[in-house]
């Protein structure tokens, strides 16, 4: 059912006709330029294929589903979040958007207090793999958002605790490639960082952290 709902969203559309393009897809839990990350490769935009695994797993006429989403937190997200409801109710899933103000909205998701799924946007705070992997253990404590087992969760777990580079490198790989498998989340997209800077300005460079360093900025008289 979750590769399903993955292959009912377009969203090469959604990043052309909101983001002008602006960004790059992912395909599984990490960035990019994460450490230990890898591209599994894309589901591809099927909405006859959705529908027919929808079938196959029971719901063949549908069923409702809540997305939840925050209220004026990351950019053009509400009406992301739109558009991809209208995706999801062409294939039967009749989803409705309910939105909540920033600090409910948060405390909840950490808490996995939303009902059936929401929309969340974040930054990799060790620039490791480990960073989002863990969260898919069951004893996770905060912004956990399935819980894997079998075979997955084992190389998650020893990802979590082995040290050779060469090592984590391949559990790393087993186990982001097992996450996409397992369509854990909509697979959506890393946006380009897009900022302004005065030209009076000198010495000011943007982090990918999102972190602002001022000392070795100034402005030019």
């Amino acid at each position: 059912m979750r590769q399903a709902l993955n292959m009912a969203v377009d969203r090469a559309a959604i990043l052309k006709g909101l983001y002008s393009g602006r960004g790059q897809f992912l395909n599984t839990v990490t960035g990019k330029n994460v450490a230990n990350t890898v591209d599994p490769g894309a589901y591809p935009y099927d909405p006859a294929r959705a529908k027919a695994l929808l079938a196959e797993a029971g719901f063949g006429q549908g069923f409702e589903l809540t997305m939840w989403q925050s209220i004026g937190r990351w950019v053009l997200a509400e009406e992301t979040a739109q558009v991809i409801a209208g995706y999801w109710d062409k294939i039967g899933v009749r989803t409705k958007v309910q939105v909540l103000e920033w600090a409910e909205f948060n405390k909840r998701s950490a808490a996995g207090a939303h009902k059936d799924c929401f929309y969340y946007a974040f930054i990799n705070g060790t620039w490791d793999a480990s960073y989002t992997v863990q969260r898919f253990k069951p004893d996770f404590q905060t912004f956990r958002y399935f819980d894997a087992s079998g075979d997955l969760l084992k190389t998650i777990e020893e990802y979590e605790r082995t040290f050779d580079p060469r090592k984590r490198k391949e559990l790393g790989a087993k186990a982001l490639t097992g996450l996409h498998d397992e369509a854990v989340w909509l697979f959506l997209w890393q946006l380009d960082e897009l900022f302004g800077v005065s030209r009076k300005v000198k010495g000011f460079k943007m982090r990918p952290d999102n972190v602002l360093w001022m000392r070795d900025a100034y402005v030019e008289a």
